[in-house]
């Protein structure tokens, strides 16, 4: 065999500076990084005011100034070195970090990658140090306000090839902007500045949620809407803004810090639609044991102790953000007023009318083409009905058989050996409560024919995907999987295996679809938008023959004009 000193490879210790830069690449990839770290800094140092500067995106000028605690001029050099920090001391404060910053390595690695410059002051002694890509060349002593600031210029000037990778300065400003735009939400009582060259570009001067909305989305009609929710020490606050233009609709945050979360993600995938177009920012507050913010480079990924009861208090929040009631319109036209019906009134049409139909403004509102058949959405009536006008006369839909006899024919493709449509969480991993494993595990082969997708990731079990139904139905992953195990455990009680496999396969998409629309919100609140309506129509209407639910009820009835004018006496 040969050896490797035979081969001629080599090992040896990387010189100090190229691992400087190793690790400044890991916390420093683009101008946002170095805002995000220098005003987390700022954040932690108690400011009450945040002013950031930049010239060309960030790569020239960074300038972060802040009213925070300052450093002393005794204090400088320790802070440009490396893994220096006053904000945990021991391992057992990284089991709860309350700060954002905690590694002591931001500034450090900021220097080695660009020419820095930081004044501070605590109020008593203040200095001022220069770090030119990771060399101190000055420092001396400086008499100014309580408060840091920190310029960086040039940034990766002595990594060329780094600079390929950035984006163009229009880029890398609409970056930093969006941060600070999602801190201006997170820490709504201060007040941050962003300026470009001289010239602001945003500005909020505190003064709570309210106004920090107004900063953000000046000049646009919105509408602010809070949904919360709790779970003993967990809190989950919802911030609903319609009416906001914005390139990124759902924002998360964890204990303020902003963060990307697959599994909070997924949850969002459930209810996005339901919750109609706006800006989302989902605010969790834990408990810092409970959250581990040290597994990320930037500490843009945080791992949950208990990630079940973290979904749960998420699809709790924004279950409650649904509406409870629905505003019908004619499609482009805005809702001006409530139409009241009074009993006499309501009596006069058979009792179908229901509370709920809201007038439209303007007049010859077009219907909507739906797979080449008019139709115009005319609201909810009755206890789960739903109205339409189309060519031929006057359509009452019966939701829930609707749903129903879709889920069934969903079910029966899948259970007779096609491809049962389902979907993937939004890439992510769904973890399985312990106490469902072993009956997943027993009905493994049978839950994935339904369109369940498991997969085992460090002895855990996770979803992968779920049944495109369950999200018809507004069932979260977890109450889909529940929904399923449960008729496979009463349809295995029954010993059905002397049945004709056809008629097996019949009557399982016939329970589970019952089942599956009997656990649905939706179904039971009538929580369905418009445009649901409208594609819930276009999959059942026209049919040459008028299908019907499993039970074999029809799932609409069609009243002819013909009828409605015979019946009003002008046939």
């Amino acid at each position: 065999m040969t050896s490797r000193m035979e081969a001629g490879v080599r090992i040896k210790r990387l010189p100090q500076e190229l691992v400087t830069l190793i690790a400044a690449g890991e916390v420093v990839e683009r101008p946002l990084s170095v805002v995000k770290e220098l005003v987390e800094n700022s954040l932690d140092a108690q400011a009450s005011c945040v002013e950031v500067q930049v010239e060309e995106g960030g790569i020239e000028l960074i300038r972060v100034s802040d009213d925070g605690m300052g450093m002393s001029y005794e204090e400088l050099p320790l802070a440009v070195s490396a893994h220096s920090t006053s904000k945990i001391s021991s391992a057992e404060d990284l089991l709860r970090v309350v700060s954002f910053g905690f590694r002591g390595e931001a500034l450090h690695s900021i220097g080695s990658v660009s020419e820095m410059e930081i004044f501070s002051s605590d109020g008593r002694s203040g200095g001022r140090i220069k770090v030119v890509f990771g060399e101190i060349e000055d420092r001396s002593l400086y008499a100014g306000r309580r408060g840091t600031t920190v310029s960086v210029r040039h940034l990766f000037a002595n990594v060329p090839a780094r600079r390929k990778f950035l984006r163009g300065p229009r880029g890398e400003l609409l970056q930093v902007k969006e941060f600070l735009q999602d801190m201006c939400l997170a820490f709504p009582e201060r007040t941050f500045v962003l300026r470009e060259g001289n010239r602001a570009i945003l500005s909020h001067l505190g003064g709570g949620l309210e106004s920090a909305v107004f900063s953000l989305w000046q000049g646009e009609k919105v509408e602010l809407d809070i949904s919360s929710a709790e779970l003993g020490e967990l809190r989950a606050d919802l911030l609903i803004v319609r009416g906001a233009s914005s390139r990124r609709r759902i924002r998360l945050f964890v204990n303020r810090r902003r963060v990307e979360d697959k599994l909070l993600r997924a949850v969002f995938s459930w209810y996005k639609d339901r919750l109609g177009d706006a800006v989302f920012a989902l605010m969790l507050s834990l408990p810092p044991d409970f959250v581990d913010v040290n597994v990320h480079p930037s500490k843009a990924e945080v791992r949950f102790r208990n990630p079940h009861l973290v979904a749960k208090l998420a699809e709790r929040c924004l279950s409650k953000a649904l509406p409870s009631g629905l505003k019908v319109a004619a499609p482009g036209v805005s809702v001006s007023r409530k139409v009241e019906l009074d009993a006499e009134k309501a009596e006069g049409f058979g009792g179908l009318l229901e509370l709920g139909l809201e007038e439209a403004e303007g007049e010859g509102a077009l219907p909507q083409v739906v797979d080449g058949v008019k139709a115009r959405f005319l609201g909810r009536i009755g206890e789960g009905f739903w109205a339409f006008e189309v060519e031929e006369g006057l359509l009452i839909l019966d939701v829930h058989a609707s749903y129903e006899r879709i889920v069934y024919d969903e079910i029966s493709r899948g259970l007779e050996g096609g491809s049962p449509e389902s979907e993937g969480i939004l890439g992510a991993l769904y973890p399985i409560e312990e106490g469902l494993v072993e009956e997943v595990l027993r009905f493994r082969s049978e839950l994935e024919s339904l369109g369940f997708a498991l997969e085992e990731r460090q002895g855990m079990w996770e979803l992968k995907a779920v049944p495109t139904w369950g999200r018809e139905l507004s069932l979260d992953p977890m109450s889909a999987l529940r929904v399923a195990l449960k008729e496979l455990e009463e349809s295995s009680a029954m010993e059905l295996t002397e049945l004709p496999s056809d008629l097996r396969r019949t009557r399982m998409a016939h329970s589970l679809a019952s089942r599956a629309c009997r656990a649905s919100p939706k179904l039971g609140e009538s929580r369905i938008s418009e445009a649901e309506a409208l594609r819930l129509l276009e999959r059942l209407y026209p049919s040459e023959d008028a299908p019907t639910c499993p039970h074999g009820r029809p799932v609409y009835s069609l009243i002819s004009w013909v009828e409605v004018r015979r019946r009003l006496g002008r046939a």
